[in-house]
């Protein structure tokens, strides 16, 4: 598929400032098709060629896949679950519905216990299942990767579709970083005139928010401002969840 590329100047936000956050969000309504960003660029030139790399764990999505989305926190952190668990290892509801009872290595646990994530002890404890979890990088970094093979990608396939200001990518330079003077959007072609990327396009700049204890992922999904938790004030655990 053809890539449209839409290069933004800075005057679209305010005038930059160091340790900046960027964001994108479609500012109309997609349906019937499916929204896929290739790549966000940052450049510290309006001639878009001085390309700015963007701070590591700070790029944030919405929405997640669904097939990434933590069911439910780890319960009973650090306890034996061995006996709780009627003596088996595997998923386990006194756990949290789609964690496990699982011990770190150990043979004879099944296959499961294979993809789980948070060990904390060296009993049978309650961990995470990270297959498909939001904890991978890939699921925050893929419009922010430098890869154009790579892509960000959202079905708005269903009668409602997706509304405006409903799928979001963001991320923040580091703090000492050049200023962003252009923004390259690159999208996969949906048809409609090419130069009406832009119109389809909402550039957001303001203050970089994501930090060691507020990495981008605690500003994904149901975490994102405005989503029904609110971002993380701190951190996601190992098993998904502020």
């Amino acid at each position: 598929s053809a890539l449209l590329v839409a290069y933004l100047a800075s005057s679209v936000g305010p005038a930059p400032v160091s340790g900046e956050e960027w964001r994108v969000a479609n500012s109309v309504a997609i349906q019937g098709q499916t929204w896929r960003i290739a790549e966000v660029e940052f450049y510290s030139d309006a001639g878009c060629s001085r390309k700015l790399s963007v701070t590591q764990d700070s790029t944030y999505i919405d929405p997640f896949p669904v097939t990434r989305v933590w069911k439910s926190p780890v319960l009973h952190d650090k306890e034996d679950c061995w006996g709780a668990c009627q003596a088996q290892a595997g998923l386990c509801s006194w756990c949290g519905e789609g964690n496990a009872c699982c011990r770190k290595d150990f043979a004879q646990d099944p296959p499961v216990c294979r993809s789980a994530w948070g060990f904390l002890t060296t009993h049978h404890e309650c961990v995470a299942i990270s297959s498909g979890g939001p904890l991978a990088p890939a699921s925050t970094q893929k419009a922010f990767d430098g890869k154009m093979g790579t892509q960000f990608v959202v079905p708005c396939t269903t009668p409602q579709g997706c509304p405006p200001e409903t799928l979001v990518l963001g991320a923040s330079l580091p703090e000492g970083a050049s200023a962003v003077r252009c923004l390259a959007v690159s999208e996969v072609e949906m048809g409609g005139a090419p130069d009406a990327l832009p119109e389809r396009l909402r550039i957001q700049s303001a203050p970089g928010a994501a930090t060691a204890r507020c990495p981008g992922l605690c500003r994904s999904g149901r975490y994102l401002e405005g989503g029904s938790q609110g971002v993380c004030a701190e951190f996601l655990s190992l098993s998904g969840f502020c």
